[in-house]
């Protein structure tokens, strides 16, 4: 009998997981608990890990096993085979065990950061690598720890962690109180969001700057004088960062030198320094080639001034410049763009209006079909507990009214380089938002559903693996919540005057 032909596996991005599905994806391990021990209700060890393919992708792990594990370190980078996905309101889960034969759950780490292979020969999955699996192995190694180090772009998740960090600084500044001296650098590894034009460059990979600028800050009077002498050469020195502590310090993410932390400075030759810079080229080059601003062999002046009409220039920071291609429209093209650090400052008249550039973190509510809710026409209010599926019509419980209608109600959480904004997306903005879709009960307008995530996956999606997250326009404006003190807390931003191309 001729042997049947293994199938290469398929697999997807944790951003692409689906609620009840069997699936198989990779990881990086952000962190793993040590093994449990088995109780007398199960006899299997379990492990739980939270694992990531992106800063803002993630999903955690339950895995079951009856022979011994490591404790899996930050860092490993994991491939699951038909793992079990759920969907919670909060979050994804994977769940397997790895000794059960009917499921034939199987867990492989790629890198191996436990230096111990013993594992990966109990559940060997004899298939073949191909093109798309070294794909997703190489794009997790270029986002991985170089020497240990994590990507500025993914310190989101390791808040409260000490971790690795390799990066450039980029200045350095001395911030003196009536009792402290903290020294502070702004450094930069080309991860992350950011984008800064220099108008003075004729290289192409020097006039732009895509990547996140992040603080490192050192408040310990003793640790002061060494750490100030880091840049005695002048600023534009690489550093490898070890065991500096990730916080978040007055809603900003920052770093932090502390006793435990050790700081080297590195040459420009050194190799993971040089694969850092040929990612960010390449990044670069991704970006242009999607902007279409320029040939890479072509810098002469008339070129230079083409790629510069065609940037959007933030107005507070003219080397700035944000993405020319959003996948929304604005009634208010001219109005400039503003971070949303600067939204959320104290001195901030409310009510106003601002235009941001941001891309999604997350829609409230999780199900799609809940974008919309039952309004009652007579008395205006909202009733949550009217039936989808009835072949009565609803009756408001309040006024007992017939006319019963539908209405968006929804938000958005976004983000941009500053921080983090939830979105109110309303009644008819709601509409103008998704293109004149009437809102209706979503659970039984299967044609108009459809519409809609159609848009929302627009708004998920990656640009391209080089340059991540989609970044869209919008316009929003800011007011106190009806009913309560005016106070920063009981300020609320709702979407307007912006629509889905």
């Amino acid at each position: 009998m001729a042997k049947r032909k293994k199938q290469p596996y398929t697999y997807q991005r944790i951003s692409e997981l689906t609620h009840q599905t069997t699936s198989n994806f990779y990881g990086i391990v952000t962190k793993c608990s040590d093994p449990i021990i088995p109780s007398a209700q199960n006899s299997d060890q379990s492990m739980r890990m939270e694992v990531i393919d992106s800063p803002e992708n993630k999903i955690n792990v339950n895995i079951f096993f009856e022979s011994h594990i490591d404790k899996l370190q930050p860092g490993t980078i994991i491939r699951f085979h038909r793992a079990k996905i759920t969907k919670t309101y909060q979050s994804l889960l994977a769940t397997g065990n790895l000794d059960n034969g009917i499921a034939r759950f199987t867990m492989i780490w790629v890198n191996d950061q436990n230096q111990n292979n013993q594992n990966n020969q109990n559940n060997n999955n004899n298939y073949q690598n191909n093109n798309q699996n070294n794909n997703f192995i190489n794009n997790l190694n270029n986002r991985q720890q170089i020497n240990n180090a994590i990507p500025l772009g993914d310190l989101e998740s390791c808040q409260g962690q000490f971790v690795g960090v390799l990066c450039k600084i980029i200045s350095k500044s001395i911030v003196i109180t009536s009792n402290q001296k903290k020294v502070q650098f702004c450094v930069w590894d080309g991860t992350g969001f950011g984008y800064e034009f220099f108008h003075n460059q004729t290289d192409v990979h020097l006039a732009h700057r895509l990547g996140v600028l992040m603080s490192v800050v050192a408040w310990d009077p003793q640790l002061i004088p060494s750490i100030d002498s880091l840049t005695a050469n002048g600023p534009d020195q690489w550093a490898l960062m070890n065991n500096v502590l990730i916080q978040r310090y007055q809603g900003t993410l920052e770093i932090k030198i502390t006793k435990v932390s050790r700081v080297t400075l590195l040459d420009q030759n050194n190799d993971n320094v040089k694969r850092i810079i040929q990612l960010h080229h390449n990044r670069i080059d991704e970006y242009l080639r999607l902007t279409q601003k320029t040939d890479n062999n072509n810098n002469d002046e008339q070129q230079q001034n083409n790629n510069q009409d065609q940037m959007q220039v933030d107005s507070t920071n003219p080397n700035r410049i944000l993405p020319i291609f959003t996948n929304t429209s604005t009634l208010h093209p001219s109005v400039p763009i503003t971070l949303i650090s600067d939204i959320l400052k104290h001195d901030q008249k409310v009510p106003n209006k601002f235009k941001i550039s941001c891309k999604l973190i997350q829609h409230i509510p999780m199900n799609i079909m809940e974008f919309t809710r039952f309004i009652c026409r007579g008395c205006g209010q909202c009733p949550n507990d009217l039936p989808h599926f009835t072949l009565a019509s609803p009756i408001c419980p309040k006024c007992e009214s017939t006319d019963i209608g539908s209405i968006y109600m929804f938000k958005l959480i976004v983000k941009d380089e500053s921080g983090e904004l939830p979105i109110i997306v309303y009644d008819n903005h709601a509409k103008q938002f998704f293109n004149g879709v009437e809102a209706c009960d979503l659970y039984q307008h299967v044609d108009k559903l459809g519409l809609i995530e159609h848009k929302m996956v627009q708004l998920k999606q990656k640009c391209s693996p080089e340059l991540g997250d989609t970044y869209f326009d919008c316009c929003i404006m800011s007011y106190y919540m009806q009913g309560y003190e005016r106070t920063p807390e009981n300020i609320s931003y709702q979407l307007f005057d912006t629509k889905l191309n």
